[in-house]
């Protein structure tokens, strides 16, 4: 049995061959109803008049009832995911802060020689879950007697900047100048002087007639 004949697409469904398209294109496209009707319909007409015959139909006796089966399906597969992978906001936290703050010495060793060497030998599931690509190469380098096997290891960490940003978001530690209103209280400021006012609450003072850049 498919996804169509659990929600009731199937041949016996009462929809007409349109409809049932239309279901499947809605259900798979974001419900984008001017376009699951646009492609199921094979119409013409403007994206407004789609829009208005799609509404139509999703409010539909026959469809509205498959729809609304549809999205509580999908509604308990989202929660069966939540549940199964522990996703919480916490745990969301967690793992931006393993890539924000990953060292490079968690993944590399110094040898006698002072040569600095990959080695994930001491890297653990934290410190591993800040790497997003490892590179192997194995070749020959030299000729004859002088030949030698090399295997080089490249990797790669997950970009700090951006998951620093994302956590300052998260906690609203970050102040977005375009997003601000009041142009005589925070446009002004330094970026210093924005940092100091997240970290202290406080706002900076200046002598008279002094400007910051």
């Amino acid at each position: 049995m498919g996804k169509g004949d659990e929600i009731g697409m199937g041949k016996d469904s009462g929809l007409t061959a349109k409809q049932a398209e239309f279901l499947r294109i809605y259900l798979s496209n974001g419900r984008n109803g001017a376009d699951a009707y646009r492609r199921a319909y094979t119409s013409k007409a403007s994206p407004q008049n789609c829009a208005v015959e799609a509404s139509k139909l999703i409010r539909h006796p026959k469809l509205a009832p498959r729809i609304a089966e549809a999205e509580t399906r999908a509604d308990q597969a989202v929660e069966r995911a939540v549940e199964r992978y522990a996703v919480s906001r916490e745990r969301n936290v967690a793992e931006l802060a393993r890539m924000a703050y990953a060292n490079m010495a968690d993944y590399t060793r110094r040898t006698p020689e002072g040569e600095l060497v990959v080695d994930f030998s001491n890297a653990d599931r934290d410190a591993l879950a800040a790497v997003q690509e490892v590179v192997v190469e194995d070749f020959v380098d030299g000729r004859g007697d002088d030949a030698r096997d090399v295997r080089r290891v490249r990797f790669k960490l997950a970009a700090k900047q951006g998951a620093i940003e994302r956590l300052n978001r998260m906690f609203g530690w970050e102040i977005d100048r375009q997003e601000v209103k009041r142009v005589d209280e925070f446009s002004t400021m330094s970026r210093d002087e924005l940092a100091e006012y997240i970290r202290t609450g406080r706002k900076p003072t200046r002598e008279a007639g002094e400007t910051r850049h």
